[in-house]
């Protein structure tokens, strides 16, 4: 909660009553005389309750003059927007959660009270989402009288880390696959569904190599141009055909009572996997990105990874194999890897800013994915994943000592005397 303000308690109004002409608070044969006290203006569970009912009914309807009953300030066209996105899209568990501990604040002199608290909006993508994903808003919450309802006079978001979401903003339209909801603008949906079939199977592929968790069968993808806003990363890597970003689940009533949003270490919900429209300059590119950030997206549920291990478990599913990655980079690795190693070095293993400058990047790239080669090459397929899951789970360091190498470095002087025998 941000605060709380009591309004009109500068009266004194916490006094009890004085007793009226002719009456006496002495003991009397029958007992003391008890005068009650008036409790005053209190907002209570039964106004949170009827305030959550008339925002879940507005939702469940796309109602937004039922909503407006609730916040008379509502700015409407971006709400009835919202509202009429929620319901186009594919999404369930939609609904806003209060702090509940919100029904013990009263201004005793029966005045107003107002408050500051955040609001949980939570939904589900249906077939994407594990969990519910919540965005968080900040509400100036207002009790005019005893017998007024409880409303809301400002609502004010989101503000979470991946808002907005395409349901907040303006032109778009979702494109399903069999296993891939793709939100899109409008001016390039022609183009997305020409191409779902490329994006369906990168995301296939990508669910063949790491199983999903459970009741998830499909990713959800968007396509945007470097520079908008969804997800709050319009410019994040504008070098790059798409990047994934984790979706975590946080308790609703946690966000509501803190207004924390979903941290890295939060439980993993799904994620959020962005497509560049250079992406589909032709079938086998976008099915070779959406695999790459698929990849990314599906080991967030591991945990959270350092830079060049992310890359190259992507990279190297991308390409299909440790044979791919020879077949797309084995010259790059071979006269780079050196570099590689040295750049890798130290506190740089966790440096994404050493990992993806140029003119290195390309062969960063090729590098980490012959590490997850040469893991495939003595371990099998499944080894590989392995390593790939324990350096989402331990820093880079300690995975590699798990794995049995002494340092970070001794595996990437192994992996750099494999790769010169290709």
């Amino acid at each position: 909660m941000a605060g709380v303000l009591l309004a009109g308690c500068s009266d004194g109004g916490s006094k009890a009553s004085a007793p009226g002409p002719g009456k006496s608070t002495s003991a009397t044969p029958d007992g003391p005389i008890i005068h009650t006290q008036d409790a005053g203006n209190v907002i209570t569970t039964e106004d949170i309750e009827a305030l959550v009912g008339r925002l879940g009914e507005a939702l469940r309807h796309a109602d937004v003059e039922t909503m407006r009953t609730v916040v008379p300030d509502l700015k409407v066209g971006e709400w009835q927007r919202r509202l009429e996105n929620l319901r186009r899209f594919p999404t369930s568990d939609v609904g806003f959660v209060l702090d509940e501990t919100l029904d013990r604040m009263v201004n005793a002199a029966g005045g107003p009270v107002e408050i500051e608290a955040d609001v949980a909006l939570t939904h589900r993508i249906s077939d994407v989402d594990s969990r519910p994903v919540v965005q968080t808003y900040h509400a100036t919450m207002r009790k005019a009288t005893p017998d007024s309802p409880l409303e809301i006079l400002g609502l004010d978001g989101p503000r979470d880390p991946i808002s907005p979401a395409p349901w907040d903003l303006r032109g778009w339209e979702m494109v399903e696959g069999r296993h891939s909801w793709v939100a899109v603008r409008t001016a390039m949906v022609d183009r997305v569904r020409a191409n779902i079939a490329s994006v369906d199977a990168g995301a296939a592929r990508a669910m063949e190599l790491i199983a999903p968790p459970d009741g998830v069968s499909k990713l959800f993808f968007a396509v945007a141009e470097v520079g908008d806003p969804l997800f709050g990363n319009g410019d994040y890597r504008p070098e790059r055909d798409g990047f994934a970003i984790r979706a975590g689940y946080v308790d609703p009533a946690e966000v509501a009572r803190t207004g924390k949003s979903a941290g890295p270490r939060a439980a993993y919900a799904g994620s959020r996997l962005m497509l560049r429209p250079g992406a589909f300059d032709s079938p086998a590119r976008a099915t070779a990105v959406a695999m790459h950030e698929a990849v990314h997206g599906l080991a967030y549920q591991w945990g959270d990874s350092d830079p060049w291990p992310a890359e190259g478990l992507a990279t190297w599913g991308e390409v299909g194999s440790g044979a791919g990655v020879r077949a797309e980079y084995g010259g790059l690795v071979r006269s780079g890897f050196a570099g590689f190693r040295e750049r890798m070095r130290g506190r740089n293993v966790i440096d994404g800013g050493v990992f993806q400058a140029e003119p290195h990047v390309s062969t960063n790239y090729g590098c980490a994915a012959a590490v997850f080669a040469f893991m495939e090459d003595r371990r099998g397929r499944d080894g590989a994943l392995d390593f790939g899951r324990a350096c989402y789970r331990k820093p880079t360091e300690e995975a590699v000592r798990t794995a049995g190498w002494k340092s970070h470095d001794a595996l990437l002087a192994e992996v750099q005397s494999w790769v010169q025998s290709w």
